[in-house]
């Protein structure tokens, strides 16, 4: 199975951090965990994601945004955000990123938002470029191979389902699921 990609086309910097598209001009795209039980996200975020340019003239670098919100998406906290220390290499690579901020409460019911954005790596973003994201992909190591890493252990929420014509209450399996 090949990896899913993300496609951001790239802007004349020094500029606001760009968001990642599903294709180059396309749709934003965000990743959201399933809702959660509630707890304390505290501690480091890290993450390991694949990513390149089109041209090494691009200067560009990968931010990653840990965000709680409500199962909808709305109500966001923004629990940090922080960029790679090394500008996307012109071939799919590996991009080390550590995201921190202050505590944050997860209420019962809500999830993690992670948004992934193009930034200016020490010289501005040039544009006329392109820079892709891999991500979902079927082996360790491997093209696709973007993952994180939370610093606390996180459950998901499963509600129970009231059945009337029933004399007992039907509860879901949990399955781990990917965030990519």
């Amino acid at each position: 199975m090949a990896a899913s990609t993300a496609v951001r086309n790239t802007a004349a910097g020094y500029t606001a951090p760009l968001q990642w598209t599903a294709t180059a001009g396309g749709t934003a795209v965000e990743w959201y965990t399933p809702q959660l039980e509630a707890a304390t996200l505290a501690g480091i975020v890290s993450a390991n994601i694949r990513a390149a340019e089109s041209n090494a003239a691009a200067n560009g670098t990968v931010r990653l945004e840990v965000a709680t919100c409500d199962n909808d998406g709305t109500n966001v906290t923004i629990y940090g955000s922080a960029c790679a220390n090394a500008e996307l290499a012109t071939s799919e690579g590996v991009l080390s990123l550590y995201v921190s901020g202050p505590d944050v409460s997860i209420s019962q019911g809500q999830r993690l938002r992670f948004r992934l954005y193009l930034d200016d790596f020490e010289a501005a973003l040039a544009t006329s470029y392109t820079a892709t994201v891999y991500y979902n992909g079927a082996t360790a190591g491997a093209s696709g191979d973007t993952y994180i890493v939370l610093p606390v252990a996180l459950t998901q929420y499963v509600s129970a389902v009231f059945m009337p014509d029933q004399p007992y209450v039907l509860i879901q399996s949990v399955q781990r699921a990917s965030l990519f």
